[in-house]
């Protein structure tokens, strides 16, 4: 992982490098693939720093509820 924000935890880094990543993450997927237990924790770290982390809520096929978080990435030369 390289320029990861300093005084975070490293499970904070990485869902911050995750996001850098232009992807969106649940807390299934950070559990399963990054092995964050409590992903609403270091998104709540993450805004604290500053970082402008996206939600919304989205139903599976199950009707279940879940929350969706992304990071919105600047493209290079973007305005």
């Amino acid at each position: 992982m390289s320029d990861t924000a300093k005084g975070l935890s490293p499970q904070t880094n990485l869902v911050l490098e995750y996001f850098k990543s232009g992807r969106e993450l649940t807390g299934m997927i950070a559990f399963m693939n990054l092995g964050v237990a409590s992903l609403t924790s270091r998104v709540a770290e993450l805004r604290k720093e500053g970082f402008d982390i996206k939600s919304k809520w989205s139903t599976d096929h199950f009707k279940r509820q879940y929350k969706k978080y992304w990071m919105e990435i600047k493209k290079e030369g973007a305005k």
